[in-house]
């Protein structure tokens, strides 16, 4: 999915990357959001960024499928 988005840093993608085979493998949200907590306490902006990102399109694309 990676591949069609524009990042401006490659710890974003690889993190976003990450969290997207993460959640495909079963990891939750809230195992995601603990996950970007931790980096946030680390002060890692990039990371956070990444995860975040991913997070935010896997609640997107899971509401599309309750429609």
């Amino acid at each position: 999915m990676s591949n069609t988005l524009p990042f401006n840093d490659p710890l974003t993608k690889l993190y976003f990357d990450y969290t997207v085979e993460d959640i495909s493998r079963g990891s939750s949200i809230k195992e995601c959001e603990n996950s970007l907590k931790f980096f946030e306490d680390l002060e890692l902006y990039e990371e956070c960024q990444g995860i975040y990102l991913a997070i935010e399109y896997a609640k997107f694309f899971i509401s599309l499928s309750k429609i």
